[in-house]
């Protein structure tokens, strides 16, 4: 008998070369007046933000820049946007980037009606402030394809005394997007290394969600899109940013798995990158790359049956083969991708040091994404899983 579940996916999505132009006129439809646009440098200097702001003095809108996000934002970089916010009077949010531009948008607008400090909004520590009042009007652009937080109510969040990754998220959904602009042409720019940590990122979301112990037959029809998305166009998109179909393709993925992975968790991967994040400022989706083959091994005693899925959507062969054997192989070619895209190991991380990794591995026991995992670990399994990718 199948499982019960609920299943809520309340961003509308406006996909296609172009959408990004259309921000103004989707900030009139919200009735907001003057947005506050939290982007990176990065976004500015590949002129990407020009799109934004042109689109917005169109239609008549004054605005605010926040352009100080940095990879793995910080609750330091939280606060100051709560007070930029303020000074300048707006009412509303673009978040123009990555995923840490839309999830440091998530955070300042979460905090900002709620009060308080962004700490006490972690759901894996203190997650002592309540947030029944949502977040001012959002529309995210996203310029990468990994996070999904374009469509998702999650931000998370680098706490800076403890050098952890916060999970934040109200439980009414109030940090939900209004509409997500999903353009192409947005992602041209950006630089193959950056597109292959970011589809990764994806490619983890949407496996981690096939995977995850609360899949359901509906999470698993959308997640195994974004698996055949993402698996079938990212050496492309990662060699020619100019392939627009690869990068539309993978940016269409992430945008499925966010939607796929939100209501059913991911797991031991994602915990496991989480403290490597916090710790040592690793890239979010290079330290998913590095975890994600050998997690997926890890959980096949408990997910089996879901590989030949898998296996199917990467157009694996699996003819003749036993499960196990087709459970070897998917896990085989994960990792092969990463090696082809450029992926380093883990051993080659900055500051990265073997003797730390039964600390790291107590730490991702704590991380609310191990308790989604299919296969309950051990420390001894945690460690076991930094010293292979190692």
């Amino acid at each position: 008998m199948l499982k019960s579940f609920s299943y809520v996916m309340p961003v509308r999505v406006e996909y296609g070369v172009g959408a990004a132009r259309g921000v103004g006129k989707e900030l009139r439809k919200l009735q907001c007046s003057k947005p506050f646009i939290v982007t990176d440098k990065g976004v500015i200097g590949a002129g990407l933000l020009e799109t934004i702001t042109d689109s917005l003095a169109a239609e008549g809108f004054s605005y605010e820049v926040y352009d100080k996000i940095v990879g793995n934002p910080t609750d330091v970089i939280v606060h100051e946007g709560i007070d930029r916010y303020q000074a300048a009077h707006c009412d509303s949010f673009i978040a123009v980037g990555g995923g840490s531009s839309i999830d440091s948008a998530k955070a300042i607008g979460m905090v900002l009606k709620n009060g308080g400090h962004v700490r006490e909004y972690d759901q894996d520590r203190e997650n002592t402030h309540p947030a029944p009042i949502p977040m001012d009007p959002l529309i995210t652009i996203p310029t990468t394809a990994g996070t999904g937080s374009s469509v998702t109510p999650y931000a998370v969040i680098t706490d800076t005394e403890r050098h952890w990754k916060m999970s934040l998220c109200d439980a009414g959904t109030g940090t939900f997007a209004k509409v997500a602009l999903v353009d192409p042409v947005m992602t041209a720019s950006m630089p193959g290394s950056l597109a292959a940590a970011t589809g990764m990122d994806a490619l983890t979301h949407a496996i981690e969600g096939i995977l995850s112990k609360n899949a359901n037959i509906f999470s698993d029809l959308i997640n195994i899109k974004a698996v055949e998305l993402i698996y079938g166009n990212l050496r492309q998109s990662v060699a020619n940013g100019g392939n627009l179909e690869a990068r539309g393709a993978v940016l269409l993925g992430n945008v499925i798995a966010g939607w796929g992975f939100q209501q059913v968790g991911l797991g031991a991967a994602h915990a496991l990158s989480h403290i490597l994040g916090g710790q040592l400022n690793v890239p979010h989706g290079v330290g998913n790359a590095m975890m994600l083959p050998y997690v997926m091994e890890y959980n096949m005693v408990a997910r089996l049956e879901k590989y030949p899925m898998l296996a199917k959507a990467m157009g694996i062969y699996t003819d003749g083969l036993s499960t196990v054997e087709i459970a070897d192989k998917v896990c085989a070619a994960v990792a092969r991708l990463s090696k082809d895209i450029g992926i380093p190991r883990l051993s080659e991380i900055k500051g990265m040091d073997e003797s730390k990794l039964s600390e790291y591995a107590e730490l991702a026991l704590k991380d609310g994404n191990t308790f989604n995992n299919p296969r309950i670990p051990t420390h001894a399994d945690y460690v076991a899983l930094y010293k292979k990718a190692w």
